[in-house]
């Protein structure tokens, strides 16, 4: 029926079939849609095999998926068609269906490498606790990401018996980075106690990113060794370490903690110094402000008295703040961006400029009323600014995004007049038109290094680029800036984002609303 009708009829038909009208063998006349060279049917026909959920729905996805060792040399469309079917695939929560893919999908050497990884990371995400002997078995691969990935879903189960395995493997596969540093972002979802020893070793690694990942593991031992080696952590060479260092020790009541950060403050400046400013007065008790001075004053009275009890922890995830629009931004002491202070030197500001950003948007003022002005002109009101606040020394880049997106220069440079006028025109040049890429724009920034803040703004749901699936794009980002250790803030234009919220609450920065 399906072949015999033109594509567009052909796409209405698939998203408004049910998952009663195609059982059985009616099921197979979905294969070649799910195959089809035009993606919106191909997506289509994944969909409905997703809300299908049945095994013989699920050996259609997957026999879609290519024989590939990973998604990173796949076409687009090829890599859109394997995002889905990974959308799909997460949402299962049968046991009947799960145990298929534990069974049939992961284990079998000589399946697909990406499709025994995409499933391993399903049984993970669907708590699927009969697969772990399945993906303990998993960790001697070496092709593709498929060890990787069972690592992944071992830390995702929590699975404390299979910790001894992970540490063998560690110990196994010391040359290879990647899988030590999967292997140690699985030990801290679990109690990686008995592994103090391996990640004290691995602590002095080469690659800051495997040291980063080492500190956070490390926060969840409650040892001498441990908070010594996190204290150590502040004097690293590489700032991503020492910002894992400084949130290591958020709640460590102990005189040596306070001792490192006060040390850490004097020679800190940028995004760091508040995180510190706000550990020292969660374990004080006391304000007394970003300068290291009065703090050393403070402590040499009172480090023989303090107490090692435990503090109440806090909720960090931000719920949104609205944004205000000032009345006379240039009577601001210090430069913000859509209303969050900038204490960075280090900067990327990532903007929308999809096709939806030539509406309108309301925004409340500071003296009372609303203005409405076009998306796009208020995200370039807002960025010119807030150039003409940052503080000497800093360095930035500005990065655009629709379909596709483009930076200003490859890599952050220093602010002077000659910046200065590159960016403005950088910014006036700013037109909408075309999709919605966040995840290319925001791995670009975060894989090109340096910056340790990045603000996001969007006034969308993401429709293009390597992925578009927004529980897909926060996961990756999470990863990668595990390693990164850079804030980001994230501005949501005239609506309210789940991935923006996400975006920020997982990476430490502030989700704000901007207009409706």
């Amino acid at each position: 029926m399906l072949e015999k009708v033109g594509s567009q009829a052909r796409l209405q038909i698939l998203r408004k079939l049910l998952p009663r009208h195609l059982r059985g063998s009616r099921l197979s006349q979905l294969e070649s849609q799910v195959k089809s060279p035009e993606i919106q049917i191909s997506l289509a026909a994944i969909e409905l095999l997703g809300r299908i959920g049945t095994i013989d729905a699920v050996q259609l996805m997957v026999a879609a998926i290519p024989d590939a060792e990973d998604d990173s040399a796949l076409s687009p469309t090829l890599r859109r068609r394997v995002d889905q079917i990974g959308r799909e695939l997460r949402g299962l929560r049968d046991s009947k269906t799960l145990a298929f893919i534990c069974n049939k999908v992961v284990e079998p050497k000589r399946g697909s490498p990406l499709a025994r990884s995409l499933g391993a990371r399903v049984l993970g995400v669907a708590g699927y606790q009969d697969a772990v002997d399945v993906l303990v078995g998993l960790l001697r691969e070496t092709r593709g990401d498929v060890a990787i990935s069972a690592l992944d879903a071992l830390g995702r189960l929590k699975s404390q018996d299979s910790l001894e395995a992970i540490l063998r493997w560690i110990r196994r596969r010391g040359g290879d980075v990647e899988f030590q540093k999967a292997g140690v972002k699985a030990m801290a979802q679990l109690d990686p106690t008995s592994g103090e020893g391996i990640l004290l070793q691995l602590g002095n690694h080469p690659d800051f990113a495997l040291r980063t990942l080492v500190l956070r593991a490390l926060a969840k031992i409650d040892s001498a060794a441990s908070i010594k080696r996190r204290v150590e952590g502040l004097e690293d060479p590489a700032w991503q370490v020492r910002t894992a260092a400084v949130q290591s020790l958020k709640g460590v009541r102990d005189s040596s903690v306070v001792d490192g950060l006060i040390g850490s403050l004097e020679r800190e400046s940028g995004a760091l110094e508040p995180q510190i400013v706000e550990i020292l007065i969660e374990l004080t008790g006391v304000d007394l402000g970003p300068d290291a001075g009065p703090w050393e004053e403070y402590w040499q009275s009172r480090r023989g008295k303090f107490a090692k009890n435990p503090v109440a922890g806090s909720d960090d995830s931000p719920k949104g703040r609205t944004f205000v629009r000032k009345a006379d931004p240039k009577a601001a002491r210090s430069p913000s961006y859509f209303g969050v202070e900038i204490v960075s030197r280090r900067l990327a500001f990532i903007v929308d400029v999809s096709g939806s950003m030539s509406s309108e948007v309301s925004v409340p003022q500071e003296r009372g009323g609303n203005q409405t002005m076009r998306r796009i002109d208020l995200a370039k009101d807002e960025l010119l600014r807030v150039l003409d606040k940052l503080r000497p020394g800093t360095y930035f880049n500005l990065v655009r995004f629709e379909s596709g997106f483009s930076q200003m220069v490859k890599k952050p440079i220093k602010l002077s007049p000659k910046s200065m006028k590159r960016a403005r025109g950088f910014v006036h040049g700013l037109q909408p038109g075309g999709g919605t890429n966040i995840f290319d724009s925001l791995e670009f920034v975060l894989e090109a290094g340096y910056v340790d803040t990045i603000f996001l703004l969007s006034d969308g749901a993401p429709s293009a680029g390597k992925y578009t699936d927004i529980d897909r794009i926060a996961d990756e980002i999470k990863t990668l800036n595990e390693e990164s250790q850079v804030v980001i803030h994230t501005i949501a234009m005239g609506f309210r984002s789940e991935l923006l919220r996400r975006l920020a609450a997982e990476n430490r920065g502030t989700y704000v609303i901007a207009g409706q």
